[in-house]
């Protein structure tokens, strides 16, 4: 079964999802100044919720202002 993450980075709050046929985890956190930390720890939240390894996701797209500060991204 392929999963899917999306990573939005905004300048107030982050959000994470992952997906196959439907949601199966999400995290909402504030965005800092630590942009890249805050992702890491954002994934590794929705991973816990999905009970998922992070090998198990297939592909991950980052979006918003700090999309760029996704170092887990596929493709932003």
């Amino acid at each position: 079964m392929a999963y899917f993450a999306g990573i939005d980075v905004g300048s107030t709050m982050t959000k994470v999802v992952i997906l196959n046929q439907g949601i199966i985890a999400s995290v909402i956190g504030p965005t800092g100044p630590e942009q890249r930390r805050l992702a890491n720890r954002v994934m590794e939240e929705a991973l816990k919720k999905a009970a998922l390894p992070f090998q198990e996701i297939t592909y991950i797209v980052s979006t918003g202002y700090g999309r760029i500060n996704v170092p887990l991204r596929t493709i932003s």
